[in-house]
């Protein structure tokens, strides 16, 4: 598997680590128990700020090579570029609805808030489940060692502002809710 996709794979087991933190704070919510909205606007931060403007062009370059190797997959190819269309803005909407109830700047029910954010996840891990399971696959079989090198020239290198060598200051809450997790999981 070449080191791009490699990086994508992770990027996805990451973000998998992520939405599992969202899943409790969708518990908290669901059952009124103290939930950390100004937790959730970081984890919709960190998605805009990272997946959205990085990990899914990434990933728009390797598709466009792939096109040119197989036509397996093309329609799925075509929606998940779709969808990298799309996400920033559902990711937008939800932020902006859980910064307005964090704030109290705008009532929202506890029964939207949990339909918006269980719609999110879903959509979200639809997404990077087709990539993984079906798209991924394909790229690590069709893409030849000399295309690699052309995307490599591509692809802008940036570090994950969460899981990189240094965790930006505005992360640390949700670094450390990770870490929490991954303790109690043990």
């Amino acid at each position: 598997m070449h080191k791009i996709l490699m990086e994508l794979h992770q990027d996805h087991l990451n973000l998998t680590r992520v939405f599992g933190i969202l899943d409790q704070q969708l518990d908290r919510i669901a059952s009124n128990n103290h939930p950390d909205l100004f937790l959730c606007v970081d984890i919709l931060h960190y998605i805009q700020h990272y997946p959205d403007l990085f990990h899914h062009p990434k990933e728009n370059i390797v598709y466009d090579v792939l096109k040119h190797h197989t036509t397996d997959a093309k329609d799925i190819i075509h929606q998940l570029k779709d969808e990298h269309q799309s996400l920033p803005q559902e990711t937008e909407t939800l932020k902006d609805i859980l910064e307005s109830a964090a704030n109290s700047v705008l009532f929202v029910s506890r029964d939207v808030l949990t339909t918006k954010i269980a719609d999110f996840l879903k959509l979200e891990r639809k997404h990077m489940d087709l990539e993984e399971e079906v798209v991924f696959p394909l790229i690590d079989k069709a893409i030849p060692d000399n295309d690699w090198l052309e995307i490599e020239k591509k692809v802008e290198s940036t570090i994950d502002p969460l899981f990189g060598s240094k965790v930006q200051t505005c992360y640390q809450n949700l670094y450390d809710s990770i870490k929490a997790q991954a303790k109690t999981s043990v």
